[in-house]
Order: C-alpha cells, then structure tokens, then sequence
C-alpha cells in the first residue's frame, strides 16, 4: 500500500475550503460595500480556486488510476 502525501491532503483541503468559500459568494454576502477587504479576498480566491483544485483532482486521478497502467475503459 502507498503511503499518502500529507502535503498534498492539506493541499486539497484548503482548494476544497476555497471552493466552497468561492461559492458562498454567489449569496452576496461579500458584495457589502462597507467591507472592502471581503471583496478584495473574494477576487483573491476566485483568481485560482478552481485551477488549484482541478490541478489537484487530475493529478491525483494520475496517480491513483492512470500510473498504475489500468485501462481507461476498466475505471
């Protein structure tokens, strides 16, 4: 059995919180013109959320099914 890699876990938790946080926004509770810092973070998160987290999801797809040589068909 391989071993897990702990840097990417934590890697993928925190682009998994950034989703989540990413789609929050879609409520507008970020849009409050009082609270400048809350837009600049939410322009922040979505400059990368999602590329992190497909970034992530294809490699771990590579190296759980792809590198191990099983057939595309039997996943």
């Amino acid at each position: 059995m391989k071993q897990k890699i702990t840097w990417l876990q934590i890697l993928q938790g925190w682009s998994m919180l950034l989703v989540v946080v990413g789609h929050i926004t879609l409520t507008g509770t970020f849009e409050n013109p009082e609270t400048p810092v809350s837009a600049a973070i939410e322009t922040i998160i979505y400059s990368f959320h999602m590329p992190l987290f497909m970034f992530i999801s294809g490699f771990l797809f590579y190296y759980t099914k792809i590198s191990r040589n099983i057939a595309y068909k039997k996943m």
